[in-house]
């Protein structure tokens, strides 16, 4: 039994713990915010969060929230803002 529990909690950590943080990437200042992104590129953010900061409709599939600071295609692929 404690080998089995041992390898469960093993692989808990690696599939919860071991991929979000790996993803995120700083891609600094942008039009008064700090972006983080999570699955996608920096390029891709910015090109969002210019269309979400200057009131145009979103590319396709994507929605970003004020109140929660992100923008987000699905739950593997968004970014964070934070104004400064």
């Amino acid at each position: 039994m404690r080998p089995f529990v041992i390898a469960t909690v093993a692989a808990l950590i690696a599939i919860v713990g071991g991929g979000a943080s790996a993803q995120a990437k700083n891609c600094g200042n942008y039009r008064n915010s700090k972006l983080v992104t999570h699955g996608v590129s920096c390029k891709t953010a910015k090109k969002v969060y210019k269309r979400y900061d200057t009131g145009r409709a979103l590319p396709a599939g994507w929605f970003c929230a004020a109140s929660a600071g992100t923008c987000e295609r699905d739950s593997t692929h968004y970014f964070t803002f934070r104004l400064n």
